[in-house]
């Protein structure tokens, strides 16, 4: 008789911590860290206003890296870019890098036939000037596993399958 009065709480214990983990793990992959649930659209706007200058930048190098600097949300900046940022610009700049709910954001990189946003972390927002779903992450080879979603107008979010 003692044995069940005891079982019984701990068998409900468990069913409570089983529905806890369960919906927690739920919660993690609906999660704007885990996938674009609309975010985009929010700042899409300012990605293309700098999408923009990207695809009129002139080069000669199969791949071209611009390095982001932020400064405590108030400014932003492309190191090396070839030409003067408007107040517009920076604004834009500044505002894309919502869209990464802090993950890394540190560089736009134009190599081949897309345009790439993004940093050292899991998620990268992805023009595609071919229109074509990106075949790789970082660079040809990388052999980074990723997920991505189409957003419309040639623009992609990628995910890596880790983290």
């Amino acid at each position: 008789m003692m044995k069940k009065f005891i079982l019984i709480p701990m068998m409900l214990f468990a069913i409570v911590a089983f529905l806890m983990v369960f919906f927690i793990f739920i919660r993690g992959l609906s999660h704007p860290y885990c996938n674009n649930d609309g975010v985009f659209e929010t700042c899409k706007a300012d990605f293309e206003t700098i999408n923009n200058l990207m695809l009129h930048i002139e080069s000669d190098k199969e791949r071209q890296t611009f390095v982001l600097t932020f400064e405590e949300d108030k400014a932003a900046d492309i190191f090396n870019f070839p030409v003067e940022l408007s107040e517009e610009e920076t604004y834009s700049l500044l505002q894309t890098k919502n869209a990464f709910f802090g993950y890394d954001y540190s560089f736009i990189e134009i190599a081949e036939n897309r345009i790439a946003y993004g940093g050292e972390g899991y998620v990268m927002y992805v023009y595609s000037k071919d229109g074509k779903k990106p075949k790789y992450f970082y660079h040809k080879g990388d052999g980074v596993k990723f997920s991505t979603e189409y957003l419309g107008d040639n623009w992609y979010y990628l995910r890596t399958n880790y983290r």
